[in-house]
């Protein structure tokens, strides 16, 4: 149609008598084209209708034209020029709405928008994944009435505050084509159209395997800490972070042998003990320590480590040299001031790093020293057993 009515333009404009600038109907040539052709091909289109009204020009009024003609010329030429450049404009715009309606496709969040009476007017190909509906049967219908949405307050309340703020975002839950339950974060934000018709842009991100993640982290913390709670041993959880970084500066420092550092600097040994702080308790070490509560529970291990105590020592030895594991019999003071005798293992992360959550097994030995002390005498008061005498000449073993 652009091609005909050019040619047209061109027969009148050439072969009539019309005293009229005829040329600038090439601007609809261009208007009909710019639809179908790239932003380069509105520049050759442009160039070429120009031609069109030069040749024209030349044609009808030869080499000796009127002040008239030439106005008209040069008028039609300068539209000619004016409707490509707003032509070339508004095709870069299109394009660029072109691009971003690509990127709302392919976005995995569902994307939709509708009136304030929740009518679709635009669904993307994410909102046709999560719930399954075309957006062919979405178009017109009313969003959350398909989609069966439960908010998580009125819904009058949620539209007030969206009119007065202008967004709104909070979980919902919503079921899908197939019936499948799924939660979603939605953030809804209020615009406007040309007709000044409020318009609301909803984007809604599944969220229900991330739900599904935290409800099983959840179970399995509690079972841990049932686990934790119940345990006949008592466990302690110690930060370590602070012991770590005192060693790390004593290399920095240029301290090679550690064991012979600790040997002549008990003080550091002392300093150090004073820097692990207990984050955490079960009920058996409450109860072993005389403890009511966990609120009330040693804040340090200095708190309960006797000065004697040779253990820890060996402990830093242990976390320098990057063991996984330590192992030592020691003593610990109760809230009464009894020592305890105690087995204490420690396992360290590989490599020495995630220091703030080590945990220990303590395993009372109060019981087990009490059953030694008990069978101890009994068999130091056993009268022993004479020897064996063995006769060489009959082979055989003589008992008393």
């Amino acid at each position: 149609m652009a091609l005909v009515i050019g040619a047209a333009i061109f027969w009148i404009d050439t072969f009539t008598a019309l005293s009229s600038a005829v040329a600038v109907l090439y601007v609809v040539v261009l208007m009909l084209a710019a639809d179908v052709i790239s932003g380069r091909g509105i520049w050759m289109l442009s160039v070429g209708c120009a031609a069109l009204a030069v040749v024209s020009f030349l044609v009808a009024h030869g080499h000796a034209p009127s002040l008239a003609a030439l106005l008209r010329l040069v008028f039609s030429l300068a539209a000619i020029s004016a409707a490509a450049l707003l032509m070339q404009r508004n095709h870069a715009a299109r394009q660029l709405l072109v691009t971003q309606a690509r990127l709302l496709d392919v976005t995995s969040d569902a994307l939709f928008t509708r009136d304030w009476q929740g009518r679709v007017s635009f669904w993307n190909r994410g909102a046709e994944r999560l719930y399954g509906w075309p957006c062919a049967e979405m178009l017109g219908r009313a969003a959350h009435e398909v989609l069966d949405t439960r908010f998580p307050e009125p819904l009058d309340a949620i539209l007030e505050h969206l009119s007065r703020k202008g967004r709104w975002e909070g979980e919902i839950v919503q079921r899908r084509r197939d019936g499948e339950i799924r939660t979603v974060l939605s953030q809804w934000t209020l615009e406007l159209d040309e007709g000044r018709q409020a318009v609301i842009l909803e984007t809604n991100t599944d969220v229900t395997q991330l739900h599904q993640a935290i409800e099983a982290l959840r179970r399995s913390e509690a079972r841990y800490r049932t686990i934790f709670d119940t345990l006949a041993v008592s466990i302690w959880e110690h930060d370590f972070r602070p012991v770590k970084a005192a060693l790390e500066a004593l290399h920095a420092a240029g301290v090679t042998d550690l064991r012979a550092y600790l040997a002549e600097n008990p003080q550091f040994v002392r300093e150090a003990r004073a820097m692990v702080r207990i984050t955490d308790v079960n009920a058996t070490a409450l109860k072993m320590m005389g403890v009511a509560e966990k609120t009330d529970f040693f804040a340090h291990l200095h708190d309960f480590l006797p000065e004697t105590d040779q253990s820890f020592e060996q402990c830093l030895i242990a976390i320098d040299e990057g063991h996984e594991r330590f192992e030592s019999e020691t003593a610990v003071r109760s809230r009464s001031g009894e020592l305890i005798p105690v087995i204490v293992a420690l396992s360290f992360p590989p490599g020495g790093a995630c220091l703030d959550s080590i945990q220990a097994s303590v395993f009372n030995l109060t019981e087990r020293r009490r059953l030694q002390a008990r069978l101890e005498p009994g068999a130091s008061r056993a009268r022993p057993c004479p020897p064996c005498s063995f006769d060489r000449r009959s082979d055989r073993l003589h008992r008393p």
